[in-house]
């Protein structure tokens, strides 16, 4: 079973990637991005516009192995606010 993996980008952090996380979907992934961006008491909900959502390959549950891609854009925090 393989699950896909995903970073944001800080623009204003030198364009650094987060902590890979996983999801199902992208569109789960938007809907789990666009709820951290719509939070006013985040970092993420203060300046949306500086956040983009990357997919960065899969992982395989039984096999273990990672299968990465050049990151792909996916969204940007003001277009899923």
């Amino acid at each position: 079973m393989k699950i896909r993996m995903y970073a944001y980008r800080d623009a204003k952090n030198e364009g650094q990637f987060s902590m890979p996380m996983t999801d199902f979907s992208d569109d789960l992934a938007k809907r789990h991005f666009a709820m951290v961006c719509s939070n006013s008491g985040s970092e993420m909900g203060f300046a949306p516009q500086d956040f983009d959502l990357y997919y960065l390959g899969e992982y395989d549950f039984t096999t273990g192995q990672v299968e990465s891609v050049t990151p792909e854009f996916v969204c940007n925090g003001v277009n899923v606010v």
